[in-house]
């Protein structure tokens, strides 16, 4: 056997494994980090500011609620009422919505995603410190397989609980 001919078989299938990396990073960069991280960043930036804001506009205006009783006119009988039904309409569709456990779940599930993919990551490197091609070739296909799983399974967890307690607001009658 001539002894440049392993190393252009061993060439060829680092050839075939860089190949196969590159197809599961873009798998991984397509399905994970721009379908579901960023996704959940910019919801959990969103969901946030619909939270912080709605809760400050709800303590701000109920402070400001006996104030306006006291003042006469348009006051009274204009910006009073509206005030009262614009923190009735901020706390219904908070409490619709529910922005704060959805922040809550997203940001969980965002952490849980960086974590999956660090994982990833790891695996990835034990895969490229593999002597034998196709074992590094398998370890990289299961990596990236354990990673799509997992972020599915994160995925529906999340949104399960995201619909858990979502229910139809109910009026109140006296």
């Amino acid at each position: 056997m001539d002894e440049n001919q392993p190393a252009s078989d061993t060439q060829q299938r680092n050839e075939h494994f860089i190949s196969a990396l590159k197809e599961l990073t873009a798998i991984k960069d397509t399905y994970i980090v721009k379908n579901k991280i960023q996704w959940y960043k910019k919801h959990i930036e969103r969901v946030g500011i619909f939270f912080r804001l709605s809760g400050v506009l709800v303590i701000i205006l109920s402070v400001s609620l006996p104030f306006f009783t006291t003042l006469e006119g348009f006051w009274k009988t204009t910006i009073l009422p509206f005030v009262a039904l614009l923190i009735a309409a901020l706390t219904g569709l908070n409490a619709f919505f529910q922005w704060q456990s959805d922040w809550s779940g997203s940001y969980q599930a965002h952490i849980a995603l960086e974590h999956l993919l660090s994982i990833w990551e790891l695996r990835i490197t034990e895969a490229k410190q593999e002597t034998n091609v196709q074992e590094a070739i398998q370890k990289a296909l299961k990596a990236t397989e354990q990673l799509l799983d997992g972020a599915k399974e994160i995925a529906a967890t999340e949104t399960e609980g995201a619909f858990k307690n979502l229910q139809f607001p109910r009026s109140q009658q006296s």
